[in-house]
């Protein structure tokens, strides 16, 4: 079976885009407070000093565009009528970025950020040591004095990483 989706994009590239950078992309449909978090730390880690940050964005009703362009970073809007669709969001995005000289990708979630200035050069040393083109990150559960949530052990780790519960992860 054949599937088509038809999509129509907006790309507004930032000044500080080198395609010597990694790029990474960030897809998000609304929730702008998240994003505005997730842009702070990045920019407080300095990732966007070493990487091409990238948000795409899914028909958010949100500003979401102000938001990336106020910060220096680059902005793809995405319109279809198929609906969220985090791989196709990714593949545009990819495209652009190959279209521009990139070769280096890192996908990142919209609710994902750093813990300190050497966890991204890290994931890109890995990254590189692997001669990898596409990188995504692995998903943990923060530890209790980067969570939102403030418990020791959420419901999750408990259920999900009972080895972990309890322990410093």
């Amino acid at each position: 079976m054949k599937v088509s989706v038809s999509y129509e994009c907006a790309f507004q590239k930032s000044d500080s885009f080198d395609s010597s950078r990694p790029s990474v992309l960030i897809p998000i449909k609304d929730n702008r407070d998240l994003l505005e978090f997730t842009i702070d730390n990045l920019m407080k880690n300095d990732v966007h000093k070493i990487s091409n940050i990238l948000v795409i964005d899914d028909r958010s009703a949100e500003d979401i565009k102000t938001l990336v362009i106020d910060s220096g970073l680059s902005y793809l809007r995405v319109d279809n009528a198929k609906g969220f669709n985090f791989s196709m969001l990714n593949n545009i995005a990819a495209k652009v970025c190959h279209s521009l000289g990139c070769t280096e990708v890192v996908l990142w979630n919209s609710d994902l950020w750093c813990p300190d200035k050497l966890a991204f050069p890290s994931l890109l040393k890995k990254h590189r040591d692997s001669s990898s083109k596409v990188s995504g990150t692995k998903l943990v559960y923060p530890p209790v004095e980067l969570s939102m949530n403030k418990e020791l052990d959420t419901k999750n780790i408990k259920e999900t990483f009972p080895h972990l519960a309890g322990g410093e992860w």
